[in-house]
């Protein structure tokens, strides 16, 4: 019975590092690109730099903030599970965010990209109000934003590669499953973390 909670830990923490909410954006970024609809034929330059652009903005560039946070001390650590020391480095992160919706605004991207990335930066700004009253999962709205990326792609861009969308909902269940193993968050927190993940990134797509 240890061993298979011992298992089951490691594998719920695996996934959790794996599709942390900030490496979220450059998969959303790649599955656009390899939707099978209209943009699976932009130039491949493109997307090298679309990829490359997205993932210095929303992932890298965060990443370097939170390590600066950690070794300054002001944060305990990356997992950052009080809503307190969520405040300021999430607030950080939110910079480079907007700079790179603002970036990409001006570069002759994908609509779904740029829009998903705003959607991620909307949904961050929303988690960030929550914390002033409540800690919501966002690793949760991480992969709400992606599964209504995904069904977006479907329902307006005529995506045609299904094994994305079933991918993107996989990925989805076993995220919320983890964060719950975990116990880091309710099951309250993890359902509202994915509809507010969700319902952004559908409204902000899909308009």
């Amino acid at each position: 019975m240890n061993q298979n909670n011992n298992f089951l830990q490691s594998t719920a923490n695996f996934i959790s590092f794996l599709f942390n909410p900030l490496i979220i954006p450059t998969l959303g970024t790649i599955l656009v690109f390899r939707s099978g609809g209209i943009f699976s034929l932009w130039p491949l330059g493109i997307v090298t730099w679309t990829v490359l652009i997205v993932s210095l903005g929303t992932l890298w560039l965060p990443f370097v903030i939170l390590q600066l946070l950690k070794y300054l001390q002001f944060i305990p650590d990356l997992q950052l599970e009080k809503p307190e020391d969520r405040k300021i480095p999430f607030t950080l992160v939110l910079i480079p965010y907007i700079i790179t919706c603002y970036y990409l605004r001006q570069l002759p991207v994908p609509e779904a990209v740029s829009n998903m990335v705003i959607s991620a930066t909307v949904a961050l700004g929303v988690n960030i109000i929550f914390l002033f009253f409540w800690k919501i999962s966002s690793h949760a709205i991480g992969v709400g934003g992606l599964v209504a990326l995904v069904l977006v792609l479907f329902l307006r861009w005529h995506a045609t590669h299904f094994t994305i969308l079933y991918m993107a909902i996989l990925i989805a269940g076993l995220v919320c499953w983890a964060r719950l193993w975990l116990m880091v968050h309710t099951v309250r927190q993890v359902y509202a973390g994915f509809a507010t993940g969700f319902l952004i990134t559908f409204l902000i797509l899909i308009a």
